[in-house]
């Protein structure tokens, strides 16, 4: 049998092998790059060296064939002895000099191959294919030392997004980027009043690759912790749950689903929200949990009910033409909703001992504020699925909302109702071609949808698609499901993207302005539904020059041309962009079935 592993004696790495190994054959390490000669200690099989039987690759040379040994009557030499009698004395053994002759020039090879591994072994650089070359001839091998057994097979490497130079620039600019970053936070652990500024910078050092324990990563935690009692706008309320998701610490399982409760509560009856929510003491938390852990629907397909406007997501949501009263999966159009007391809460007790849920859902359902109770979350879907015209929500704010909420799935939380709605708003308010506008209206007219806003209304179409793959895969022939929304959104998404000229523009002439917002939104969808080109272009590329071009001095970027815009947020913006960083990471796992079939390259 064959010896399967084998250690290597420089790295101590195990490696494995299907191919069959003597003493003296040499194998070259996977893992730390240099050769060895294959010595009994090294295996670690269960049978020995001397048991394995070497193959024509493997084979050591073997000395020539001896004489026979002569014949019993010729093996003495006669002599006299000293009384005159015959004494016999055996002659030299000629097999004896043989052996001796040929294992004494083995043992020379052997030790001059091995002077030689020693030596080339230690030498780096480009010689090193060479060096295997000589050192396969002088083993014998017939065979490359890169035995594929001991390696993982090529694979083909992903396209680079940027050519190595360009990347090297990148790279500085991030690194550059950070530095301003960490010198500009506050003694306070924040980066300016807003808790917000202070979420959104912490975030974006972390998707940068500063590890969790860094100072100014912890100052920031305890910054958001002090504040997120006391936080009712709805970009800190977001941020603060991406940024406490992304570090994971179990002990902010609480803060982040009170951010998130909150979020429910100020969300509107279009789906969609505005500055500002709810600041719900604890008490009103749990109840408010609890009543939505008992009215959760045991499916997320039941929360979309078939109409004209097909309103609900792709994948058979919307009801057939016909008059069997089912969707295109089968399942009944009405509202198929749990009852009160059929579900316990996800922590599998009630809120109140000793109460069945039924009364432990009606008690916090009578405690909440009449505000509370009417919550759009809180209300079963209706046929018609009526919506006013408008409203006075905007989609910059929904979009972190959004954003919000869906980190917030990890943590125990039933958003099934608000994340529905979500998708039925930007159903509803796409513009014919394409895009949406920063008000809801529905349907958008086409003059006033924006590149931004259009970013926006993509990640409301996603939140649907995610519901829908929840509960079911549609399996696409030859290639990718095509969403007529998606499409079109992105076909006017493309609008906005350049061509990259090649060359670096100079700092003594005065650039224009760029709205970094918006291209933290290109960004975000591209990665989002793990696109490399949008519309046919190529939105990285054009990105990563125009963001080198206006980087300041100190590492900072500034002048963006959006309303509210402040160094701090465009320079985090512009970081996010370079990183390609993905904040809705468990939402693009669920989008497989309809990304465009090849995988992107990570950072």
């Amino acid at each position: 049998m064959l010896a399967t592993k084998i250690v290597c004696p420089h790295c101590s790495k195990h490696l494995k092998t299907s191919k069959p190994l003597t003493v003296g054959h040499r194998v070259l390490c996977s893992h730390c790059g240099r050769s060895f000669p294959v010595r009994p200690n090294t295996v670690n099989g269960k049978e020995t060296q001397s048991e394995t039987a070497p193959d024509a690759r493997t084979r050591t040379p073997q000395p020539p064939t001896l004489p026979q040994p002569l014949p019993r009557q010729h093996a003495a030499h006669v002599e006299t002895g000293p009384n005159g009698g015959l004494s016999s004395t055996p002659a030299p053994n000629r097999q004896t000099l043989w052996i001796g002759l040929i294992f004494g020039g083995l043992l020379v090879l052997t030790v001059t191959t091995l002077a030689l591994v020693l030596y080339f072994a230690t030498k780096k650089g480009p010689q090193d294919n060479s060096i295997q070359a000589s050192i396969a001839t002088l083993s014998g091998a017939n065979a490359p030392l890169s035995d594929p057994t001991l390696s993982p097979p090529n694979q083909p490497e992903p396209a680079a997004w940027l050519p190595p130079e360009e990347q090297t620039q990148v790279n500085k600019a991030i690194d550059r980027g950070v530095t301003y970053l960490k010198k500009n936070q506050g003694h306070d652990g924040g980066w300016g009043q807003r808790v917000g500024l202070t979420a959104l910078p912490g975030l974006t050092l972390l998707e940068c690759g500063v590890p969790a324990d860094d100072i100014c990563i912890q100052k920031a935690l305890n910054h958001v912790r002090g504040a997120v009692p006391h936080l009712n706008q709805t970009y800190d309320l977001a941020l603060s749950i991406l940024f406490l998701n992304r570090l994971g610490d179990p002990n902010d399982e609480k803060l982040i689903q009170t951010c998130a409760l909150r979020l429910v509560a100020g969300q509107s009856q279009t789906g969609g929200w505005t500055y500002h929510c709810p600041a719900l003491n604890p008490a009103q938390v749990s109840d408010l949990l609890t009543v939505m852990e008992q009215t959760r629907p045991r499916n997320s397909l039941d929360l979309f009910v078939g109409d004209p406007n097909r309103s609900a997501p792709l994948g058979g949501i919307t009801q057939d033409s016909g008059t069997s009263g089912k969707d295109t999966l089968g399942n009944s159009a009405d509202s198929k909703l749990l009852t009160p007391g059929s579900t316990v809460p996800l922590d599998g007790k009630s809120i109140e001992k000793g109460l069945r849920d039924e009364e432990a859902y009606k008690k916090a359902l009578a405690r909440l504020p009449a505000n509370l109770r009417s919550l759009p979350a809180l209300q079963p879907p209706k046929k018609s699925h009526k919506m006013p015209a408008h409203d006075g929500t905007d989609n910059s704010n929904t979009q972190f909302a959004i954003l919000g909420l869906s980190a917030a799935l990890k943590h125990n939380l039933p958003l099934e109702r608000s994340l529905a709605l979500i998708a039925q708003r930007f159903r509803k308010s796409e513009a014919r071609k394409g895009g949406w506008a920063y008000h809801y209206a529905a349907p958008t007219a086409d003059r006033q949808v924006t590149y931004t806003m259009t970013g926006a209304g993509l990640l409301g179409l996603a939140v649907g698609l995610g519901l829908v793959a929840d509960h079911t895969q549609p399996q696409p022939k030859g290639g990718r499901v095509a969403d007529p929304g998606i499409e079109k959104g992105f076909n006017f998404l493309g609008g906005c993207i350049g061509k990259p000229a090649g060359v670096r523009k100079s700092r003594k002439n005065k650039l224009p302005a760029i709205n970094f917002y918006l291209l933290w939104s290109v960004e975000r969808c591209g990665v989002l539904f793990n696109r490399r080109e949008i519309a046919g272009k190529d939105w990285y590329s054009w990105g990563v020059e125009l963001l080198l071009d206006h980087q300041s001095d100190n590492g900072s970027w500034r002048g963006g041309s959006y309303p509210g815009a402040v160094p701090m947020a465009d320079t985090c913006f512009a970081l996010l962009f370079l990183k390609r960083a993905n904040l809705a990471k468990d939402l693009t796992k669920k989008l497989e079935f309809f990304m465009e079939g090849k995988k992107l390259q990570g950072p």
